[in-house]
């Protein structure tokens, strides 16, 4: 991985080879966000972020805390940065219902 890549605003690493597309987000100080994934599942990760924001801002302050320790129970990993494809679908879905059920009447 090339460290310090600089994109849209954000710092991330990406594959040194050029023949993939893996990259991953990087904190302010140089640790990767989560694990590397190539583009589909970056794509899926950036969908549940958007879900799962959608929620906690719904609900009060302390919903964002809440949301970490439902995905804490809901997935393998407990979250979305360490999630590959085949995590992030059905919490997804999840999201997704929880969204239809409470927020989307």
């Amino acid at each position: 991985m090339k460290k310090d890549l600089y994109r849209k605003g954000r710092h991330f690493y990406k594959c040194e080879t050029g023949y993939c597309d893996i990259t991953i987000t990087m904190h302010p100080t140089g640790a990767p966000v989560g694990v590397p994934v190539g583009r589909q599942a970056r794509e899926l990760r950036s969908l549940a972020h958007k879900l799962a924001t959608k929620i906690w801002q719904y609900d009060d302050v302390d919903s964002r805390k809440k949301m970490y320790q439902w995905l804490d129970k809901n997935s393998m990993s407990g979250h979305i940065g360490m999630m590959d494809e085949n995590e992030l679908v059905p919490v997804i879905e999840k999201l997704e219902r929880i969204i239809k059920k409470f927020i989307d009447k």
